[in-house]
């Protein structure tokens, strides 16, 4: 599974998009999108009308809706996203799951960072909050197209992912190692994660399924993953 790939794909889908309607010239455009220059980035408007009774000639009309897009940027981010790391809230967790859980290859990956009561006890939130931002980091970097974690509360993740079965699973192995790669400096302590994953099924709470999963692998030793 390459991230990184597919991003690109992303990118590039996007921009063939925007050039499609910029550069198609049959009828009206309608096209919003930021540009990243050397003083910033500028969200803009292109309107392209053709001109009536001319095959060949277009008015073009250019707005500047970089404050408004920025405003409604921060709306977005401060309604949908967890302030601590950056991940999709509770909010969002619950709407994008009534909005697919019907897709191909549907899984929920639910993880749960293991003793981590200790390191709040032993070292304070501040450091437990560093943990927490620099795993939203290892799980943004598992992110792509439709595939995102979500923080549901404390140090409970849970992921909606839509990938094959061993796609899945080696997205987990890799979340478990990266974990246990989080150093700080000064700090003994060293932090796991255990992971529950299922498959979605008729008649079955995926969600629920993957906790069960996740607190057996947390009563048989943690730091790992169960796929069921």
């Amino acid at each position: 599974m390459t991230i990184n790939t597919r991003k690109s794909a992303q990118k590039k889908k996007y921009k063939r998009y925007i050039d499609s309607e910029l550069f198609r010239f049959a009828g009206t455009s309608d096209v919003t999108f930021p540009i990243i220059s050397s003083f910033g980035r500028f969200w803009l408007r292109f309107v392209i009308y053709p001109i009536r009774n001319k095959t060949d000639l277009f008015s073009v009309f250019v707005y500047n809706l970089t404050e408004l897009m920025n405003k409604e940027e921060l709306n977005y981010e401060r309604t949908h996203k967890d302030s601590l790391t950056g991940l999709f809230n509770q909010y969002t967790f619950d709407y994008h799951y009534g909005l697919r859980y019907q897709n191909e290859n549907f899984h929920v990956m639910y993880l749960d960072l293991d003793d981590f009561k200790e390191i709040n006890d032993r070292y304070g939130h501040l450091v437990g909050n560093d943990f927490l931002k620099a795993f939203g980091q290892v799980l943004k970097s598992q992110e792509c197209e439709l595939n995102h974690f979500y923080r549901i509360g404390g140090d409970e993740f849970v992921g909606l992912l839509f990938l094959p079965e061993q796609d899945v699973k080696q997205m987990a192995q890799t979340i478990i190692n990266r974990t246990k790669e989080i150093k700080f400096k000064g700090i003994q302590s060293k932090i796991s994660v255990s992971i529950g994953i299922s498959k979605y099924v008729d008649q079955l709470d995926p969600v629920r399924k993957a906790d069960e999963l996740l607190y057996e692998v947390k009563s048989k030793g943690k730091n790992d993953y169960l796929f069921g």
